[in-house]
């Protein structure tokens, strides 16, 4: 609901150019980077697979939202601490064309898992699943490499990298604007 509003907010602001950071971001609910994407992708196209071991009930999650930041030059900023849905939705943002991903391939986390309930009141959690991009690459193990690579600075100046990562980004809507 946060981003929905925001999202109503900003449409207010004719907005030329957008920068998603989700560097660091370990993840959250498929449900919500569904949704974040729909403002992105064109209504029906896909934004997620779950890839089933015996492909028989594979899902599909396709954009539902209004797709209205799609013509609005947009970076997303990844790196290698941005998981699971985060790398869902720079992945569906990067292959439906609705933005251009810098940085740092990210951490590779695209697995589903389910809690199986065990006779003793214990609990094993399972990889039922794999999550794939629109266009069918697989998220575990390979992340998202992203289209303009940005280097960390080896003395680990976060702050500083945050605001190098940021200035590369706005330069580089600069020229899409």
């Amino acid at each position: 609901m946060l981003f929905y509003q925001a999202s109503l907010k900003v449409i207010s602001y004719n907005l030329e150019g957008m920068i998603i950071d989700l560097r660091n971001n370990p993840g959250g609910y498929l449900e919500a980077a569904v949704n974040i994407a729909g403002w992105f992708v064109d209504k029906g196209g896909v934004v997620v697979t779950e890839e089933f071991r015996d492909k028989t009930q594979n899902e599909v999650f396709t954009s539902k939202g209004p797709s209205v930041f799609k013509e609005i030059p947009t970076v997303v900023l990844i790196n290698k601490g941005s998981a699971s849905a985060s790398e869902i939705l720079a992945g569906a943002l990067k292959e439906s064309n609705s933005a251009t991903v810098m940085g740092e391939k990210s951490f590779g986390k695209g697995t589903v898992q389910e809690l199986i309930p065990l006779s003793d009141d214990s609990m094993v959690k399972i990889t039922i699943a794999h999550w794939l991009t629109p266009q069918g690459h697989q998220i575990d193990q390979n992340g998202i490499t992203p289209d303009v690579e940005l280097k960390s600075s080896e003395d680990k100046e976060a702050v500083a990298d945050d605001n190098l990562w940021i200035e590369e980004a706005a330069k580089f809507l600069s020229t899409k604007i």
